[in-house]
């Protein structure tokens, strides 16, 4: 398992209000449900400085599109491949549809191979991660060594909005 640490709820409260307001930004059927995650990104080659999923949104439905424009989608094209992974009643299945699966081959393409891209990500997710992600994490980390990555997560709670 990559190292994680629990969210510190008063030195981080600017996470947990951005994730509050990005959920809050969804629909009822989607607000609710699932894990969410938010990246804040710092990395000298990429522009964009926030990164967020919903394991429930892999495409946009609806008005989504208009609610979290920039919201990270299950990806065409990846660079780190998901697995099978227990859920919560212990049934393995295809984790291709993670939070922390979407961000960082989001990130990871649009790094491309500039492996020596330099910075720091910190990741927020709600909920712990499984040994899909834990390898992807492992292996974004892996691939690029000079990004300090932080993953950070919420004890199992989800946050509402």
């Amino acid at each position: 398992m990559y190292p994680m640490r629990q969210i510190d709820s008063v030195a981080e409260a600017h996470i947990i209000d951005r994730v509050k307001e990005l959920r809050g930004n969804l629909s009822s059927k989607y607000k609710k449900a699932d894990n969410f995650a938010l990246a804040e990104v710092d990395v000298n080659s990429l522009n964009k400085k926030e990164f967020y999923a919903s394991s429930k949104i892999d495409e946009f439905k609806e008005k989504l599109e208009e609610k979290v424009p920039e919201i990270s989608l299950k990806p065409n094209e990846t660079i780190f491949e998901a697995s099978l992974a227990p859920g919560k009643y212990g049934k393995p299945y295809m984790r291709d549809s993670d939070t922390e699966y979407k961000i960082l081959n989001e990130i990871a393409l649009k790094l491309g191979d500039d492996v020596n891209a330099t910075g720091k990500i910190k990741l927020f997710t709600e909920l712990d991660t499984c040994d899909s992600c834990s390898k992807v994490i492992a292996e974004f980390a892996n691939k690029y060594k000079n990004i300090e990555l932080e993953v950070i997560y919420n004890n199992g709670e989800r946050l509402k909005p």
